[in-house]
């Protein structure tokens, strides 16, 4: 979250709130609400460890798809995979894989991942918004959002659905100039790792795709360790 947009809105929050926040000082409340932390839940996790979630997912589902793993396994690999990415683990299967309702509802292949991609978007759209727009910044801190949210309407609100997945991503990717080794990204998080996005083709995994998505592959060395290098320190 930029701290320009907490200058607009955390004044107004703390005449909301006065007897909680009128003796705090913005640098802590945008320190608080940006906590990076580890969590068993996908969805209580913060912007930095989230993207871990759904890599663990994305590890498992096409390991399920390729028939490499059964789902009676599933439990011990979630825990497994958990205890070596997040350094913690569930005691039960609710707060394990049992937490999403996508795979028990049928859903398994091109969900978890596309949320992944849409944080990693988001940054390199926000990145290229700021180049083209430098005083977007100043203008979230008084509360004016319009150039940004023309922006978004010319770049990319206008093509609606018009694009199926790959199109679009190629499209966007060349109409803003985007570096696909995640440059943009890199400007606002930890460490040198990178993503990179590709159209998710195994035949094995094709039927049980609800749509044509793309899967993240991903070096985990750079990506795992780097990127949360000093953000998770041993408890």
């Amino acid at each position: 979250m930029p701290v320009q947009r907490d200058e607009y809105f955390y004044p107004r929050l703390q005449r909301i709130f006065v007897e909680q926040l009128s003796r705090v000082p913005l640098a802590a409340f945008h320190r608080a609400i940006n906590k990076v932390a580890r969590s068993l839940i996908r969805t209580d996790a913060d912007e930095l460890t989230y993207n871990l979630h759904i890599m663990l997912r994305f590890d498992l589902e096409l390991k399920m798809l390729e028939g490499l793993l059964r789902v009676r396994d599933l439990p011990e690999a979630w825990h497994t995979a958990m205890r070596a990415d997040l350094g913690i683990a569930p005691s039960d299967d609710r707060d394990g894989c049992l937490q999403d309702a996508h795979w028990y509802s049928g859903y398994i292949g091109g969900r978890f991942q596309s949320y992944a991609i849409g944080n990693i978007l988001s940054a390199q759209f926000y990145a290229a918004a700021l180049k083209a727009h430098p005083d977007i910044l100043h203008e979230i801190a008084k509360g004016e959002f319009g150039t940004l949210h023309s922006w978004l309407c010319d770049n990319l609100y206008r093509h609606g659905s018009k694009f199926a997945p790959n199109e679009y991503h190629g499209c966007v990717y060349r109409k803003l100039k985007l570096g696909h080794n995640g440059d943009a990204v890199r400007q606002g998080s930890r460490g040198n790792g990178y993503f990179q996005l590709v159209e998710l083709g195994a035949r094995k995994a094709r039927p049980y795709l609800a749509s044509d998505a793309f899967a993240i592959h991903y070096n985990r060395r750079h990506t795992r360790l780097e990127s949360c290098a000093g953000a998770l320190r041993p408890v």
